[in-house]
């Protein structure tokens, strides 16, 4: 076999069994033959592709390029090879040539939109988007992107509109309901996102992340029998999501069934054990419950977790100064403060603090200070003009 044909006709039936290795051996060798033939550098450079050579295959496609520059396979073929690389200019380049050579080809414009897409320049991939729209506007995927373009650009109202289309040109899409219920959910409508939520649900009712977000729409309008019956369906699809745990917590809590919001929290920390936030809650609920030492335990444990917290450390303040423990109070508070200066009720409780301690002066600078912070404390300033009449300072 000494013709380059005849290597080609080889390898040619080698790449349709998906014998790839075998089908570069024979183009090679018609290579050798033929070392100028274009057309056997770009199916050596398709063929490399298949096999995951991205480098050797990028070489072929451009000696074939070298060899014809309006080779349009082969710029549309190196253009993916060099964005599946995360080359993302150099395969706009060879894209901006494709479309150069078939401005009639809507896929085209396809390919430029999405790369521009995966380089965060959204404005552009909404452009060439709409170019292929004008080209072929029944294509639900391109106004699906073009929507997450606007979305991303936060143009809500514009994402809405063209996740809108790709629901005309797809009513059956049940994961674009979901994206645009989400759409709505951000612009605090949160009633046309619940239906949308439903039509997604309608198609594909085993989605839990969609029962999730439809609970939380539910809770945004206050409807929290309704988002707790949703976000129960939700964990019954998928019994690992700390968050829908966390979410019928803040629900139970709410209404004051502690157990049911214990129990919910308990789950969040089984999936989640270094949630700060979560020890803290608890701490909060067995506060109210006057279990002061379960309290202070999840306090703790969530200082440990997220030492720096102000909202922990306050917790753990006004529990110990609940208690009378005041040293122990004055260090969560003077922690609190160092972080947060103007931290108005810190400021009087260390005031207070520092009184029962005899230390007049300290107790009078931090009133001061609270009373600039928030001047509407009655209390404080009647105990500083007790003070200055008793002649105390």
């Amino acid at each position: 076999m000494d013709k380059a044909q005849d290597h080609i006709n080889l390898g040619t039936a080698f790449s349709l069994s998906k014998r790839y290795e075998d089908a570069i051996v024979e183009f090679k060798r018609a290579l050798a033959l033929s070392p100028s033939d274009g057309e056997i550098l770009f199916q050596l450079g398709s063929l490399c592709t298949n096999v995951g050579n991205y480098g050797e295959a990028e070489g072929y496609f451009r000696k074939a390029l070298a060899a014809n520059p309006m080779n349009l396979n082969a710029h549309c073929k190196l253009g993916l090879l060099l964005e599946v690389q995360g080359k993302y200019p150099d395969a706009v380049v060879e894209f901006q040539k494709s479309v150069e050579l078939n401005p009639g080809d809507a896929g085209l414009y396809n390919n430029l939109g999405n790369v521009y897409s995966k380089m965060g320049k959204y404005e552009d991939s909404i452009v060439q988007y709409q170019k292929y729209t004008g080209i072929n506007a029944s294509n639900a995927e391109i106004f699906f992107k073009m929507g997450y373009a606007h979305e991303q650009l936060g143009q809500l109202d514009e994402a809405i509109g063209c996740y809108e289309r790709a629901l005309l040109a797809n009513p059956r899409h049940a994961a674009v309901y979901a994206i645009l219920g989400n759409a709505y959910f951000k612009r605090g409508m949160y009633v046309e996102s619940i239906v949308q939520y439903q039509q997604a649900l309608k198609l594909n009712p085993q989605e839990p992340e969609v029962h999730l977000k439809m609970g939380l729409a539910y809770m945004a309008q206050g409807q929290y029998g309704e988002a707790l019956e949703v976000l129960k369906q939700a964990q019954a699809r998928n019994p690992n999501n700390a968050e829908v745990y966390l979410k019928m917590g803040m629900i139970y809590a709410g209404r004051g069934q502690h157990d049911e919001a214990i129990q919910m929290y308990r789950r969040v920390m089984e999936i989640n054990p270094h949630d700060a936030s979560v020890h803290n809650v608890l701490g909060y609920i067995y506060d109210k419950q006057g279990d002061m030492e379960k309290a202070l335990e999840e306090y703790q444990a969530a200082k440990i977790l997220n030492p720096n917290d102000i909202g922990i450390l306050e917790n753990l303040g006004n529990l110990n100064y609940k208690q009378g423990k005041f040293d122990e109070a004055e260090a969560e508070f003077e922690k609190l403060i160092s972080l947060n200066p103007i931290h108005a009720d810190a400021r009087a409780k260390l005031g207070n603090i520092y009184l029962k301690k005899g230390e007049r002066q300290k107790a009078v600078e931090h009133w001061e200070k609270s009373l600039a912070i928030d001047p509407s404390n009655e209390i404080l300033k009647n105990n500083l003009k007790i003070m200055k009449e008793n002649n105390a300072l």
